[in-house]
This record gives C-alpha cells, structure tokens and sequence, in this order.
C-alpha cells in the first residue's frame, strides 16, 4: 500500500486486513526510486511501515513503484537498520516482458480506453494463460482518478478471480511463495 492513501483511507486498510489479505509497502508517495538515494528511499519505506505497524496482516515486503530498485540500492537497503528486514523487491509474473511489463488495466488507461471491465478482465486472463503461473500485477483505482476512471478495478478483478477459480487455478498468499522474485535492476 501507498503511504499517503494509507493516511486517507485508513478504513480500507483496516477492512482488508480483516479479509485475512496481506499487505506491504508500496512507499509513501510512490515516486520511482530509480536514481534516488538511500536516504530517500529509506525515508519513503519507513514512513509507510510506521504507517502500517500494527495492522495485523502487514508484512514486510517490499514493491518499488514501476518494479524498479537497483541491485546496489537493494544491497544498501539490507545493510540499514530501518529497512534491513524486508523482503523483496516483490515483483511480478504477469504482465509478461512481452506486454512491456503493464498490466492490461495499464494497457487500458494508457490507450485511453473506455473498455469494459469485461474486456480488461479478458485481457488479463489472456496474460494469465500465456504465462501459466505467478504474481499478478493489479491497480486498484485510487491512483491518478481521472486517468482511471470507467475502469472498475473491483469488477474487473472479481472477474479475472472468478475465471481463474472455474478453470482450475489456485491462489496461495506471498507468505507460501516459495522464493520471491528479488531483484530487477534498473
């Protein structure tokens, strides 16, 4: 989760929590961390866990904005005491390096689509099929509003979650992941 959306909306926290889902760091403002300094980033990632603490399904993952962490800001960041215990960065499967890495809702809004929430679901399930297995990257809206609007990120995903069930798929939380994607360098 975003820091500052944690601070708005500090009830959807609580809410998803309460659904058992887990939840992680997305920085506080989601500025690309490519090419800032340790400082900075330590900064953006304990702002947020200091935001979190305390919520009972928070975990200590770690999902740089645009999946970008270099591999040398990863190793400053195990070595300093505020961020040495996180894991991650925690990345994704799905969308493919063949779809440029942005997910199908990205590819909507990006196109300026006013496509359905049933064409992006589509969308995704044909990202999902293509790869076969792993972590699914979905926005929830709150994000840059205007760009998004007209997409129904909850429809879309209730979509795609019910698809995925009818056609044999399991979901398993991060937590069972058995070795997390942990570096994409910039």
């Amino acid at each position: 989760m975003i820091g500052v959306f944690v601070e708005q909306y500090r009830g959807i926290v609580d809410d998803v929590s309460k659904l058992g889902q887990l939840i992680g760091n997305h920085t506080y403002d989601h500025t690309n961390l490519r090419g800032q300094c340790r400082d900075f980033v330590v900064r953006q990632i304990a702002q947020t866990d200091q935001l979190l603490r305390g919520v009972p399904t928070f975990r200590r993952y770690l999902r740089p904005p645009q999946g970008e962490l270099s591999a040398s800001l990863a190793t400053e960041l195990n070595a300093t005491e505020e961020t040495k215990s996180y894991v991650g960065p925690i990345l994704w499967a799905i969308p493919t390096p063949e779809n440029d890495d942005k997910t199908a809702d990205w590819r909507f809004w990006e196109a300026r689509s006013t496509g359905s929430a049933k064409k992006c679901a589509e969308a995704y399930i044909a990202d999902i099929e293509a790869a076969g297995h792993g972590i699914v990257l979905m926005h929830d809206g709150l994000y840059e509003e205007p760009k998004r609007s007209g997409m129904y990120p909850l429809e879309m995903a209730t979509l795609v979650v019910n698809w995925l069930e009818d056609n044999g798929y399991d979901f398993i939380s991060l937590d069972e992941v058995p070795q997390v994607q942990r570096t994409r360098s910039s």
